[in-house]
């Protein structure tokens, strides 16, 4: 794997566990679970050609 996309996916994986923890601070705990499952989700959308 090229570091780049490495770096990208460590990225990735921060931006959507901070997502998850702001959710879960002002929502709760069943919106924060829905967070991961909307983010891949959309990457998956959008990397459909």
């Amino acid at each position: 794997m090229p570091l780049p996309l490495f770096l990208g996916l460590i990225g990735a994986v921060l931006v959507a566990a901070a997502a998850t923890v702001a959710v879960f601070a002002t929502v709760g705990l069943p919106a924060a679970l829905l967070v991961p499952v909307l983010l891949i989700a959309a990457y998956s959308l959008r990397r459909r050609p």
